[in-house]
């Protein structure tokens, strides 16, 4: 599969679908007769499903394939922007939880000194990265079931361990945000934990690209008012911004 092909399998797949017009826009130096192909061979492929302007992820597809890799290459950019603002407000920290995902992923290859820190996290990946330094801190991954779509640990054991934990400053991400549903997710389990480690820290700081807000997924595991200071690529539109200021929180 060439790199237009899996690009725009990556993207149908971690959007649910898209228009020929929407994706043209990525590549627009090709004919939307281009994209139509691309289109046509994924769905030969058994991957997507053609609609009226566009195409949908083919279900059957859709629940047997990994997310971490595909959603790591989702607006990378963005993430790049928001983990050099959290790892600002990081330096100096102790104690910090680093939540799974993709964003805190980008945000831990920006921390320096971790050798100064006492990390817990339930991201393997994320564990794998902060090994990875020059001098890695101290470090627990917490227990559980792994998901391979999200490589985020969670379940009776990891709630058993936050319970007996302090943590002083927590990282979070989220898959989806709105004024009306809140942070959200998919995974219930992972949101189950993400709601603990929220109660259990001092202070809670969200990691956010632009590409999240009016997203809402199926679990709410925080509001705004449970957040301390979101940390975004972009400023939220004026109303949302009045929002979270009146929530308290701080807005980055």
């Amino acid at each position: 599969m060439d790199d237009r092909k899996e690009f725009i399998r990556a993207y149908i797949l971690l959007h649910g679908s898209a228009s020929i017009s929407e994706l043209n826009g990525f590549f627009p130096d090709k004919s939307a007769m281009t994209i139509r192909r691309d289109l046509t061979a994924l769905e030969e492929a058994g991957i997507l499903i053609r609609t009226h302007g566009g195409a949908r992820i083919n279900p059957s597809y859709a629940g047997n394939e990994p997310f971490f890799d595909l959603k790591e290459a989702e607006d990378s950019a963005e993430k790049k922007i928001v983990a050099k603002k959290a790892a600002e407000l990081a330096a100096g920290m102790r104690s910090v939880y680093l939540d799974a995902g993709t964003t805190v992923t980008a945000f831990a290859r920006e921390l320096d000194k971790v050798d100064e820190m006492t990390v817990i996290t339930n991201g393997v990946n994320i564990a794998h990265e902060l090994l990875l330094k020059p001098r890695p801190p101290q470090l627990t991954l917490l227990g559980g079931t792994v998901n391979g779509r999200t490589l985020a640990v969670s379940g009776a054991p990891a709630l058993r361990q936050i319970a007996e934990m302090n943590v002083d400053t927590a990282f979070m991400s989220t898959t989806g945000f709105s004024l009306k549903t809140g942070f959200t997710g998919n995974d219930p389990a992972e949101c189950e934990l993400k709601r603990a480690v929220i109660r259990k820290a001092n202070r809670v700081i969200m990691l956010m690209t632009r590409m999240k807000k009016q997203r809402n997924m199926l679990y709410t595991f925080a509001e705004a008012a449970d957040i301390d200071v979101l940390v975004t690529d972009d400023k939220p539109e004026e109303g949302v911004l009045e929002a979270l200021t009146a929530a308290g929180v701080t807005v980055l």
